[in-house]
């Protein structure tokens, strides 16, 4: 072989060592992160490496310890130690509204009364009053709704012949009809299941240690009828956020469906929608769909008559392709293309923007420590001015952030010459790069949060429920539980507790006309009630 011969094959070799040395640190890091899953903690809280710590006990901090000692001491003027939050140890009182029953603790009459002459010993100068909280398990009773009927006497029974002979009394329209679940316990399951995550397999076992027996399949049908009657609310609340929102946020997550017959689960999706904070239409509304294709955003951003809705809002989301982003290549006629039907303008979200940085810390902890170090500084900003006015807000960002948000864009592109595209910090990199436009936004608007965490908050209390009851049993029982998770996650986000408030929607809600279901939305129920 001649030495031109050698040559290109010793490069071809390099070429291919250092093809293999990324795929392995790509691999490694997937593998770290994978681990870092299952056992390590997922906080994405931000360590600096050189920052020292507090107890660090190595010669050469002792060493200098000991030099400062001996050289020089500085009075220091007395300070307060404050504390955030509460103190550990410290007793929390027992709140106020809680009903109070009296026990009381007395001595024996032999003790407070004169056996011989019946006259008092002791004379009663107070009361010593401790409390204790305490708790009654919940009853499963029985409401015997009992109509009485009436039959018209003798010199009333020539009226005219559409009145009967037998009078009686109307049937009661709460809860749903012809079931024998009343709306406290039509409540009490939904808030189980969705709120508090409890399969309805455990529902049935609870159930049965108060020695009533109720079926999985009498309780899924009964969700699905609250989900149905609920279904003209949950529009109100969508057209009221649609309506009063400039910014709306929205992120998906998965849920696997049973799939009778088969013996296997598809992968399905749940929606949410936030309004926009401080407005008419501040509420969490869900969708459930069948894959993560784009038609689901898009059907449920269109109305009755397949027209689009909220044309030229403002989508706060992740870069997922199928909102039509720049760099998904989601194709035209997406939420964001500008030339389709709703031309949204999409705010980017810099969570997910650090969270890329933070899952490659493992494999260049230099770099991505400095990403994360800056983009701290941008959340700090946002934490003093999160009372701020919303043209306030704008002042600062454009004074404060815009800088630094310019630093932090030069430095991606910087280090993106020098990285590896395929490697986890390239990703990074490539990401924010690509969603340098989007991410830029929330500095033009003070109503723009910096983040969807809102959003992705949201979505919590349906990925712990997920893990407890694991999948949805069909298509129909998911969209029954897209709208219980709209109806709690609503009413909590304004405060609400979610079991009086589906229990008196349950109860009244079958005998409302349509045009008065807006005493049921949550921000208005707390003051009808």
């Amino acid at each position: 072989m001649t030495i031109e011969q050698l040559t290109e094959q010793l490069e071809q070799r390099d070429a291919l060592i250092a093809e293999l040395s990324e795929a392995v640190d790509k691999l490694r890091g997937e593998l770290e992160w994978c681990k870092r899953q299952l056992f390590g903690r997922k906080s994405e809280r931000y360590e600096d490496p050189n920052q020292p710590k507090l107890f660090d006990t190595s010669a050469s901090t002792v060493q200098d310890a000991t030099d400062a000692d001996e050289s020089v001491t500085v009075p220091v003027a007395p300070h307060e130690r404050h504390f955030r939050g509460r103190r550990r140890g410290k007793r929390q009182p027992i709140p106020d509204h809680l009903r109070r029953e009296r026990i009381v603790h007395d001595l024996p009459e032999d003790q407070r009364i004169d056996p011989a002459t019946g006259e008092p010993l002791l004379t009663k100068i107070g009361e010593e009053v401790s409390e204790k909280l305490a708790f009654r398990p919940g009853e499963v009773y029985v409401e015997r709704h009992v109509r009485i009927k009436y039959r018209r006497r003798e010199e009333n029974l020539n009226a005219p012949e559409s009145e009967s002979e037998v009078v009686i009394a109307p049937p009661s329209e709460a809860g749903l009809a012809k079931s024998i679940a009343a709306p406290s316990l039509l409540a009490e399951i939904a808030v189980r299941k969705y709120a508090d995550h409890l399969p309805l397999d455990r529902l049935v076992k609870i159930f049965g240690r108060h020695g009533v027996e109720l079926s999985k399949a009498s309780m899924c049908r009964w969700m699905q009828a609250i989900g149905e009657l609920a279904a003209p609310l949950l529009a109100l609340m969508k057209r009221r956020m649609l309506e009063h929102s400039v910014i709306i946020g929205h992120d998906d997550t998965p849920v696997r469906q049973q799939e009778p017959g088969s013996g296997r689960c598809r992968t399905c999706r749940f929606w949410t929608a936030m309004g926009q904070v401080g407005t008419a239409g501040h509420y969490v509304l869900f969708d459930y769909t069948q894959n993560r294709s784009r038609a689901g955003p898009e059907r449920w951003f269109r109305d009755v008559h397949d027209q689009p809705l909220f044309v030229a809002g403002e989508l706060q989301c992740d870069a997922y392709a199928g909102y039509g982003t720049n760099s998904g290549g989601g194709g035209p006629g997406g939420l964001l293309d500008p030339e389709g039907p709703w031309r949204m303008v999409h705010v980017g979200c810099w969570a997910h923007a650090r969270r890329k940085f933070h899952d490659a810390r493992l494999n260049a902890p230099g770099p991505t420590c400095e990403a994360l170090a800056m983009i701290r500084q941008l959340y700090a900003i946002e934490a003093k001015i999160k009372d701020a006015s919303d043209d306030d807000r704008r002042e600062v960002r454009q004074m404060q952030a815009k800088p630094k948000v310019d630093a932090f864009f030069n430095w991606c592109a910087d280090q993106q010459a020098t990285t590896l595209p395929r490697s986890a910090i390239g990703e990074a990199l490539t990401y924010a790069l690509n969603q340098q436009t989007s991410l830029r936004r929330y500095l033009d608007a003070g109503h723009r949060p910096i983040d969807n965490n809102a959003t992705e908050r949201s979505l919590r209390g349906l990925a712990i429920g997920r893990k407890n009851w694991l999948f949805a049993g069909s298509e129909a029982g998911g969209h029954a539980a897209a709208r219980l998770f709209s109806l709690i996650g609503s009413a909590c986000l304004h405060g609400v507790e979610p079991l009086a408030y589906l229990h008196d929607l349950v109860r009244r809600l079958p005998a409302t006309p349509i045009s008065q279901v807006d005493q049921f939305l949550p921000d208005r129920w707390p003051a009808n009630n």
